[in-house]
């Protein structure tokens, strides 16, 4: 995507020379970006019902992964983050991974070993089987948050462990909750506000479940929260209350010491702000920047303070960025934007914040929810 100078602030390829030593510098792809929807995915539905463009068989990352990895490896980059699709490994309930997948899914891990990159593994990134969270209510049922995931996640663990060097759990379990659940944005599309926070709560205790399960092996474990900064829309009294109920709900509801304590590190995706209007609806920020093809602006300062304002109120904790990028339509600014995103996590670096890596998004041009193949986000 860039051909400056490495040493300064692009992002494309080997870390730049203010990156420090151990640090991970990484690109991050999902199963359907990269694979297209699994036949067995509530999101093959969800197309099917034409609620979503077809994703087809994504970038062709089935075919082509050796390619991409080898590539990514030589311009530099150190790691990749995968998502191990759950409606690919266990299609229909038979409580065991399909064979075919496993050594299908191991087969691409072991490739990025030989490309010299780093496996970082994410157990669900917006997608889960239909017959779990549609069949099953999925994380709305206690039956299936509390026995069925946890069967998954160590089933995983078993076929995989041996090829993963980090994992991240469950990718922004908040914007999954708001988007499956109130907003119907996602499967299985529903607008019901206790839904939502009931989803939410159980969501977030699937997390850290899954979190306490993978630890104790040499490859950490990292959370992956959506932590955009929050501006009120309109300086009003109305409008600074639901800024700050929007506050509770990103930042509030997963940062108990106690429950972070799953994690070996805190894991925070940002590449752009919000604002809360009085309603309670998320609108693009700054104002009159224009959005991007998924509605929100293009603003990097919002990784550097979100950045720091983790380190600020963790302060103990080691961070890493689970995803930052930006998805545009219009090149240009989509460089400059990936700039920006650099030289912010660079000054947070440079300030002391404890962030050990970073995963840009996206490894190859993919699927992009909701607009399908209509933007690019690829850092080849």
């Amino acid at each position: 995507m860039f051909d400056e100078e490495l040493d300064e602030v692009e992002p494309t390829g080997a870390a730049p020379g203010w990156v420090p030593d151990g640090f991970t510098w990484g690109v991050a792809t999902s199963s359907l970006h990269s694979e297209g929807a699994a036949p067995a995915a509530d999101w093959a539905g969800w197309e099917a019902d034409g609620h979503a463009p077809p994703s087809g068989d994504g970038n062709g990352f089935d075919v082509h992964h050796r390619e991409d990895f080898r590539l990514l490896g030589e311009v530099g980059f150190g790691a990749v983050r995968l998502t191990l699709e759950w409606a690919r490994l266990e299609p229909k309930r038979a409580d065991r991974l399909d064979r075919d997948e496993v050594e299908r899914y191991r087969l691409i891990l072991a490739a990025a070993h030989a490309a010299g990159l780093d496996v970082w593994v994410c157990l669900a990134h917006g997608t889960f089987p239909g017959w779990f969270s549609e069949d099953e209510r999925g994380f709305l049922d206690e039956r299936m948050a509390r026995r069925v995931w946890p069967a998954h996640v160590d089933r995983v663990a078993e076929a995989f462990g041996d090829l993963v060097d980090g994992w991240f759990t469950i990718h922004e379990p908040v914007r999954y909750a708001l988007d499956a659940w109130l907003n119907a944005r996602r499967p299985p599309g529903r607008r019901s506000v206790d839904d939502a926070g009931t989803g939410l709560r159980a969501l977030q205790h699937a997390d850290a479940q899954a979190a306490g399960l993978l630890r104790g092996g040499a490859a950490p474990v990292a959370s992956s929260e959506w932590l955009p900064p929050i501006y009120a829309l309109e300086p009003t009294p109305a409008g600074r209350r639901a800024a700050a109920e929007a506050e509770d709900l990103l930042w509030r509801s997963w940062a108990d010491p106690e429950r972070l304590e799953a994690w070996d590190l805190v894991g925070l995706s940002c590449s752009h702000a919000v604002a809360v209007a009085p309603d309670g609806s998320f609108h693009p920020w700054p104002r009159g920047t224009e959005p991007g093809p998924l509605g929100w602006a293009p603003w990097a300062p919002a990784l550097g303070e979100t950045l720091h304002r983790v380190a600020d109120e963790l302060a103990d904790r080691e961070l890493i960025v689970a995803a930052t990028g930006a998805v545009d339509v219009d090149e240009g600014r989509r460089a400059d934007t990936t700039r920006g995103l650099a030289s912010e996590l660079r000054q947070a670096v440079e300030d002391g914040v404890k962030v050990r890596g970073c995963f840009w998004w996206s490894a190859i041009d993919g699927y992009e929810e909701p607009v399908g193949f209509a933007a690019r986000s690829g850092m080849l």
